[in-house]
């Protein structure tokens, strides 16, 4: 049985995995892009910018979802958990791991999203959004899967947050690149400032 120390121990490793700030990097730095070409106006480069981040990060989150998913026990031996005092805890960890493996990916696309909709000066829509696909979807869907599947279920929903999230930010971007190309002023009107 998986104690709820190790719980814990499990979901600090993996939320506050190395790997994961890559893709943070990569979703500022596309940010301050889209920031640039939004203040020159440069629609075209902002659409660059977004399909080659998107695919970037894309990139990045498969290689390493898949890394994870065909070597789970490699998880253990990089945080040095052999030690551990419970084998269940390792055990839990390998079958888990495929689940937060996949958690990458809606991370990615969500954090990539929120930031390049903040170089492009929107942030309260895609904040109320955020709050929506965590709340709304994540977190019952969590406390749904969690009966049946512990704490693989618990990052399920998880994953399940980020995706909704994901979907919904992405909407946004399109919709609001959209706009931009056709000259309409989606963000706030900078002349009222």
């Amino acid at each position: 049985m998986v104690l709820p120390d190790q719980a814990l121990k499990f979901s600090n490793i993996f939320s506050g995995f190395r790997f994961k700030k890559i893709n943070f990097g990569l979703s500022q730095a596309a940010a301050i892009l889209v920031g640039k070409d939004f203040g020159a106006r440069n629609f075209s480069g902002i659409k660059a910018t977004c399909i080659n981040s998107f695919s970037l990060v894309s990139a990045i989150s498969v290689l390493l979802a898949t890394l994870f998913i065909i070597w789970p026990n490699a998880i253990t031996t990089v945080f040095q958990l052999e030690n551990s005092n419970s084998s269940d805890f390792s055990k839990v960890l390998t079958s888990t791991v495929w689940v937060v493996a996949l958690c990458f990916i809606g991370d990615a696309w969500q954090l990539l999203a929120i930031n390049l909709l903040r170089g492009m000066k929107i942030v309260a829509t895609p904040t109320a959004l955020t709050a929506i696909g965590y709340w709304v979807f994540g977190i019952p869907a969590a406390w749904l899967l969690m009966k049946s599947y512990g704490l693989a279920g618990i990052w399920a929903g998880i994953g399940i947050g980020l995706g909704v999230t994901s979907l919904l930010l992405i909407a946004l971007l399109i919709s609001a690149s959209r706009k931009h190309s056709h000259g309409s002023d989606y963000s706030l009107n900078l002349k009222r400032l």
